[in-house]
């Protein structure tokens, strides 16, 4: 009240949308609510400027993209960029980068065909070698393997990854749950990267949504992954780096040697987000076994 006259709510503008504060009383409540609008604000460039370098990422792949070709094209300095990309996205650019051209290699393995040592130089490696040993890590597939597999050789994934009868060490239960179809089994493991790439230390299968149990974990930080299919026009193959997928993420988790723990929150499959990093590990067990044909590869 001032003067005798109510106070008005006031809208402060914040780009396109108003933040609304209502009437008060007390300079102090005002600044902490025009506090309020500007962190708005500043969260909307930050998710814009990631935007814009994930953009970078996924067009420019081919080329020796270093960290300050990414910051110019963010109109940031490399040092703001590193600390803000990773605090969103819980990797740094160089690792998405890398993600994003293995990803890149399965889609031309995949739908076209082009040799290995084509398909290497195409994203970025100047050595077939050392592309196959990244793709072989990261997919768990050599890419001569993965090409057969996804041009219907007969395959078998068994996991790896500790199964849930193996419980030295520790033992962690969840639960799996998502507002979408589904059109396959939900795989849920645990790794030791927010990429979902390389071999899961634990795994497990989910006929549907719901809690999970996955033994064997050593001491350390974790991240659990669980994927599964989503229906399309045709039936998905969890091999098409393009197949309609759910995903969900949480961690990093850290426990103990011993005894059980709880994962903190659910794992909640949604259609991944364009800055999400792609889904590289491959012998994820969700689609039937394909029959057998030749194919002559490369």
């Amino acid at each position: 009240m001032r003067g005798g006259r109510p106070e008005r709510a006031v809208r402060y503008r914040t780009g396109p949308d108003f933040c609304f504060v209502p009437p008060h009383d007390g300079e102090t409540l005002r600044a902490k609510q025009i506090d309020s609008c500007s962190y708005a604000l500043f969260g909307g460039l930050v998710q814009q400027m990631v935007s814009s370098v994930v953009d970078t990422i996924r067009t420019r792949y081919s080329e020796p993209l270093r960290l300050d070709d990414l910051a110019s094209a963010a109109f940031v300095s490399k040092f703001h960029l590193l600390r803000t990309f990773h605090k969103q996205t819980n990797i740094t650019p160089g690792r998405f980068l890398a993600a994003v051209r293995l990803q890149e290699a399965k889609r031309m393995l995949y739908v076209t065909s082009l040799n290995v040592a084509n398909i290497a130089t195409q994203v970025g490696y100047s050595s077939t070698g050392s592309f196959t040993r990244r793709f072989t890590d990261a997919v768990g597939l050599s890419p001569i393997r993965y090409r057969r597999m996804s041009r219907g050789q007969r395959f078998d994934f068994t996991h790896t990854g500790r199964s849930a009868s193996w419980c030295e060490g520790a033992r962690v239960t969840g639960v799996v749950s998502t507002p979408h179809p589904i059109a396959s089994p939900i795989f849920v493991g645990a790794f030791d990267s927010p990429i979902l790439q390389g071999e899961p230390r634990a795994s497990t299968l989910l006929a549907e949504p719901g809690p999970f149990e996955i033994c064997g974990l050593p001491c350390g930080r974790w991240y659990f992954h669980a994927v599964a299919l989503r229906p399309g026009e045709t039936a998905p193959s969890e091999l098409d780096p393009e197949a309609p997928m759910l995903a969900g993420c949480v961690g990093p988790v850290l426990h103990i040697d011993r005894g059980l723990r709880k994962v903190p929150s659910d794992l909640v499959l949604t259609p991944p987000e364009p800055t999400d990093p792609p889904i590289l590990f491959a012998r994820l067990g969700l689609a039937p076994a394909a029959d057998a044909h030749s194919d002559d590869q490369r």
